[in-house]
This record gives C-alpha cells, sequence and structure tokens, in this order.
C-alpha cells in the first residue's frame, strides 16, 4: 500500500474533523463520552481554518486514490516544563481499515519533521493507559513517559 504524507491546506479541515471520532475508538474510561475525546480538538480544526491557529499545522496520510488514511495535528508551544520551544501532537487519527500499517508512525515522523523545521526541540503527547495500541506505538517510536495524572470520581 502506497502512502504519501503532506501538510494540510484549510480545504481539508473537514474531512480532518470527520476523523476525529475515531480518537474514541478504544476502550475509554466509561465516564466519558465519546465526544469529549474530540470536541476540542474539532474547535482546534475549525481556528485553523479561520487562521486563529497560527502555531497549528496538521499532517494528512492518503492512500494511492486519495483516500484521508490518518491525519497528525500538532501545535507548536513552549514546553511546559522548562519553556524550550517544543511542538505537540494533539491528535493522530488512523482511519477505518487503515490500523496496523504503519500509518500512525509514518503521521509521527512527517509531523516530528515538520516540527523540527519550525524549530521545536521536542514533541510532546498525551495519551489514556487504557490505549494500549496507541502506548506500544508512542514507546516504539522512542516518546518517555514523564507524568502520570490520576482521577478520582468524587
Amino acid at each position: 500500500m502506497t502512502i504519501s504524507y503532506s501538510l494540510a491546506d484549510i480545504k481539508d479541515g473537514d474531512a480532518v474533523v470527520a476523523q476525529l471520532p475515531r480518537l474514541a475508538a478504544f476502550d475509554h474510561p466509561p465516564r466519558l463520552q465519546a465526544e469529549d475525546f474530540w470536541r476540542d480538538d474539532a474547535k482546534i480544526v475549525r481556528r485553523w481554518q479561520s487562521g486563529g491557529e497560527p502555531g497549528c499545522f496538521i499532517i494528512l496520510a492518503r492512500a494511492a486514490d486519495g483516500a484521508l488514511a490518518g491525519a497528525a495535528m500538532v501545535r507548536l508551544m513552549p514546553e511546559k516544563m522548562d519553556q524550550h520551544a517544543s511542538a505537540h501532537l494533539e491528535t493522530l487519527t488512523v482511519a477505518e481499515g487503515f490500523e496496523g500499517k504503519g500509518i500512525g508512525a509514518g503521521l509521527i515522523a512527517a509531523a516530528e519533521r515538520e516540527a523540527k523545521a519550525r524549530g521545536a526541540l521536542s514533541i510532546t503527547l498525551n495519551v489514556f493507559s487504557r490505549n494500549q495500541r496507541a502506548l506500544k506505538l508512542y514507546e516504539r517510536l522512542g516518546f518517555d513517559a514523564e507524568i502520570q495524572r490520576c482521577i478520582k470520581i468524587l
């Protein structure tokens, strides 16, 4: 399968938003609704489309027939601990039917190259501990878990 990676254009925003429900495609905590995983990300995409997210970029993965196979949305921002130039992987989606084909890793590699070209010295991400598939990918790609968030429902 041939996959190409490229920067999204604002006309691609609707297709990116349409893929965001894939963010809830794992055994997520029962206290959360699927929309909780992507509602705010859809708002970021819409702001990006309107020019209100200048530090944001989106990488698309497309199959040879033009089908959207995945997307990675990244925002440039200072690293929280030491404030150096960094990037944050806001979303990584792989379309249904394209899982397990290396597309997630390809999107991350393309996002890392673009972030570095834009001056980032690191890239961060958040992942739910229940999302084992994503955790294994991130570990394999060299991400190091630094902070663990804990929650207790009252």
